[in-house]
């Protein structure tokens, strides 16, 4: 005869809180309290602020929301790197991103308008990052590059 108390659709009480089947009780709410840590990255001419510079992130994700209060535009690059003097740089003072390993290539957040405000969660493992706009623009026969005025800060992920 068969038993249905015995069934794997039969989800009792007493097999879900003793986690049978493969179940854990609130799982759900367990990955929830452990939220995703937050920078606030601030771009404005020629500078890169961050709040905070270090975070601990120990699932190895952080989200980066970063607002544009410059006059122009601007993006938010990535990289791993110990400071924005390890970067390669062209002629012009920006960063070669070809030249720079895949693996530490992290993303970015395109360009984007000033007043706007942009995020993104990124997989980044303890070590050391730059984080920089890498926009180059034309002012009267001169090309002027962001990264080479300033415009990067070091993240710290522990």
């Amino acid at each position: 005869e068969y038993d249905s108390k015995f069934s794997p659709f039969n989800y009792s009480s007493r097999f879900w809180h003793h986690g049978r089947f493969g179940f854990a009780p609130n799982a759900g709410a367990t990955a929830a309290a452990k939220a995703t840590p937050t920078v606030k990255v601030t771009l404005i001419e020629y500078k890169v602020k961050l709040k905070p510079a270090t975070v601990s992130a120990p699932a190895g994700k952080v989200k980066l929301v970063a607002k544009n209060k410059g006059s122009m535009l601007h993006e938010m690059v990535v990289v791993r790197a110990a400071d924005a003097a390890a970067l390669p740089v062209d002629a012009e003072g920006s960063v070669v991103e070809d030249q720079i390993p895949e693996a530490n290539l992290m993303g970015e957040i395109p360009e984007f308008k000033e007043g706007k405000t942009k995020s993104k969660v990124f997989a980044l493992t303890p070590g050391t990052y730059v984080v920089f706009c890498n926009i180059t623009e034309d002012q009267g026969g001169t090309t002027i590059s962001h990264f080479k005025q300033g415009m990067h800060a070091v993240l710290t992920v522990k």
